[in-house]
């Protein structure tokens, strides 16, 4: 895959879910799946993965000990995320929860069905 195949797929997702054409600017495009909800899409050539991000909120998150260990609980393995892993955005402190996909195979459907998985955990984070 290559970054015009990479945007050729974002672009099916989007006809598909009734977004506007996604607008790729420094290999990655932001899209609206849902209100209130973000969702970046980057395309790595050096590994051929895309990375999806689905930022939690628009704050920065506080963590205590407590509330770090639960987080850290439901990353594990991903078996609490959907699958995604969780992270602390360095440059806004905010939590997003990412996953990658090898390009290679990669069809609108997987791209479809790994969107609403993340998406559905981002939102599932906002309620807890």
């Amino acid at each position: 895959m290559n970054i015009d195949t990479f945007l050729a797929l974002v672009n099916a997702y989007c006809t598909r879910a009734g977004l506007p054409p996604a607008v790729l600017e420094n290999e990655h495009c932001v899209l609206l799946p849902q209100p209130g909800q973000a969702v970046v899409l980057a395309w790595d050539a050096a590994e051929e993965e895309l990375l999806l991000l689905a930022p939690v909120g628009a704050e920065p998150i506080e963590l205590d000990g407590e509330a770090a260990v639960e987080l850290l609980g439901d990353a594990y393995l991903g078996q609490n995320l959907a699958g995604a892993a969780a992270g602390i955005d360095p440059q806004t402190g905010g939590l997003v929860l990412w996953r990658r996909l090898p390009g290679y195979g990669l069809t609108a459907d997987r791209l479809e069905r790994s969107i609403q998985r993340t998406v559905a955990a981002a939102q599932a984070c906002l309620g807890s």
